[in-house]
């Protein structure tokens, strides 16, 4: 009888992300996710709790990626671009 497995593939190595946060501009969005680095944030995590992991909130000092556009899918897919390149660069 076969087993069922769940394989799940990054598309990044070396980097994880938190939640999407996206804020409308005067030219359109921006979106915004706070991204581990080989696991790691350098905020503590009950600092990171305490804002939302919310790389728009004033206390956020972190590694993020971004992206933006006109509508919120291509800030959203500006965002992807950028943490491709942020990861491809962990590996150069």
């Amino acid at each position: 009888m076969a087993e069922a497995l769940t394989i799940t593939v990054c598309s990044n190595m070396g980097l994880t992300g938190d939640k999407v946060y996206i804020q409308e501009t005067p030219d359109g969005f921006e979106a915004r996710q706070a991204v581990a680095l080989f696991g790691d944030y350098q905020m503590t995590i009950a600092e990171l709790e305490a804002i939302g992991y919310d790389p728009f909130h004033v206390d956020f000092h972190d590694n993020f990626v971004r992206g933006k556009g006109e509508t919120q899918q291509a800030a959203i897919e500006a965002l992807e671009k950028d943490a491709k390149e942020m990861a491809d660069s962990l590996w150069r």
